[in-house]
């Protein structure tokens, strides 16, 4: 298997990355590539303006059999990770597994991929968040949000959506909930900014926002977000 980048020029085909090649740390081999659901439903890849490409991929041959999955960057040629299984987080509380990975990773202008991820022995219950990889080692990833870490002024979250929304600034936005409401934020590491929450009036006065029925945010290159809800009267 494999993946490519083509344009509508006959012969215009790039090799983005191949089945068998080697892990861009020379850990392991790539294999399985073009991810497909239980159903048989293939998940694309993911492509940004400069030709850059994000996608999931499993490895074989790995030490000790484990950091066994990833999510990576091609261009044609020299293939970045963004994040290995077993890599730890940030702040060195827990270690990265692939449980919730997605198979089609957002990728920005830049080359930077937003994921939610499990995190493997954490403290404090807090073993899952939301992250923005630049490319590289483990230090070139930012952590964006943790469940039941501290979020002033907006307390702690209880959980995180699996699927946050990227743009060219390195914004991220997703759904949080905490102990008594849910709602919709954007975040760059430095600045937490709250879009929407749950009991919110409507915007033209007719209901309230339902507290439980946000759908995942997309996000454009203005920071503004777009989301479904239900309303309550």
């Amino acid at each position: 298997t494999g993946i490519y980048r083509g344009d509508a020029f006959l012969g215009d085909l790039t090799n983005i990355v191949r089945q068998g090649q080697a892990a861009p740390d020379g850990n392991g081999n790539f294999d399985g590539l073009g991810r497909l659901d239980s159903g048989g439903h293939a998940f694309p890849q993911t492509l940004n303006n400069a030709g850059q490409v994000a996608f999931y991929a499993p490895l074989f041959g790995t030490i000790g059999g484990t950091n066994n999955v990833g999510l990576f960057r091609g261009s044609g040629g020299v293939v970045t990770q963004i994040v290995r299984t077993g890599w730890t987080a940030p702040d060195n509380n827990g270690t990265y597994n692939s449980s919730f990975w997605p198979f089609s990773p957002p990728i920005n202008g830049s080359g930077q991929v937003a994921f939610f991820s499990d995190l493997t022995g954490a403290t404090n219950s807090s073993g899952a968040g939301i992250f923005r990889g630049n490319g590289g080692d483990r230090t070139s990833i930012t952590q964006i949000a943790r469940n039941n870490y501290s979020t002033p002024p907006f307390g702690s979250f209880s959980s995180l959506s699996t699927t946050p929304a990227l743009n060219d600034l390195g914004q991220v936005a997703y759904l949080a909930y905490n102990a008594n409401t849910s709602g919709i934020f954007r975040a760059d590491s430095a600045t937490l900014t709250r879009i929407a929450y749950g009991h919110e009036p409507a915007p033209d006065g007719n209901g309230l926002l339902n507290n439980g029925s946000f759908t995942a945010p997309a996000l454009n290159n203005g920071g503004l977000a777009a989301f479904g809800d239900a309303v309550d009267f």
